[in-house]
């Protein structure tokens, strides 16, 4: 796995016409967290630090950063060699694929999954939903950058496997269907925290359960070996969202549905990447 971790550290004009040695400031503070390379261009008031890795105390430095009146973010990439991932048990799923739907057929509820904030996640209505793209051949992607289809030579090759914690919903009201709905059935146990680096959105309560009001997370996921129990197809406990409202769950497959998606031919699996299974404390 290669890594690439670059942290962008800007200030204001103003506060940097008042601090004219304000990049040496900076540097003192990031050096000793071993950068590689520093990107000076294109605006003058952006230092942008890349590592090799994630820094054990860039989260620290990040808030010392901002109480001195600096801002910016953090962007992180993991690239996997083709061998590492037909190695990997297990998976997330990623696609960069996208159908479009027909004007005004991509309908959901928002159904309510804590009391105690508000946060919904959304029942979408498949039968209903049109999807103007004809499927062809093996293909996998996303309505409108949402829910996860397949199209149906691919759902009938999942089927004929057995795959399990799987379920494929016909889409529209035509059959046969051109797309199904992949669904994971199985929820995985909660992400181990950490050293998978996620955080609680803030407008979660005392009170709220734990599988929600979380920011998707960019590092790698890490579960516990003591009672993982996986399914070929997955979604993670967590329901991650924005404020009040779920962008979804992870989906984590096996390493012989990934297999068989590259068996298939399915094109754009992106953002694919090993979950990582560690021994309990």
């Amino acid at each position: 796995m290669r890594e690439i971790i670059k942290f962008r550290v800007e200030i204001s004009k103003e506060e940097a016409t008042h601090r004219p040695q304000w990049e040496r400031e900076v540097l003192q503070i990031l050096e000793p967290l071993g950068f590689i390379a520093i990107e000076r261009w294109p605006n003058p008031r952006v230092l942008t630090f890349q590592f090799d890795h994630y820094p054990a105390q860039l989260d620290e430095v990040w808030q010392h950063l901002q109480a001195r009146g600096f801002y910016g973010s953090v962007w992180e990439r993991r690239e996997y060699t083709p061998t590492e991932l037909l190695d990997a048990a297990f998976l997330r799923l990623g696609t960069e694929a996208v159908v479009s739907s027909v004007d005004g057929t991509l309908r959901w509820d928002w159904v309510t999954i804590c009391p105690h904030c508000g946060f919904a996640e959304e029942r979408w209505d498949w039968q209903h939903l049109q999807i103007s793209d004809l499927p062809t051949g093996s293909h996998l992607a996303a309505v409108d950058w949402h829910p996860l289809v397949v199209s149906a030579p691919l759902a009938e090759a999942l089927q004929q496997a057995d795959v399990t914690g799987l379920s494929l919903i016909p889409v529209g009201p035509e059959r046969p269907a051109g797309w199904y709905a992949l669904q994971p059935t199985h929820l995985l146990p909660p992400l181990l925290v950490p050293p998978t680096r996620m955080r609680r959105l803030p407008t979660a309560t005392p009170h709220c359960a734990r599988d929600h009001h979380w920011e998707s997370p960019t590092s790698e996921l890490y579960y516990r070996q003591d009672g993982f129990a996986a399914a070929d197809v997955n979604a993670s406990y967590e329901v991650f969202g924005d404020g009040g409202r779920a962008t979804g769950r992870i989906v984590i497959i096996s390493n012989r549905v990934y297999r068989l998606l590259l068996a298939m031919g399915v094109t754009q699996l992106v953002g694919c990447e090993p979950i990582r299974v560690v021994a309990s404390a």
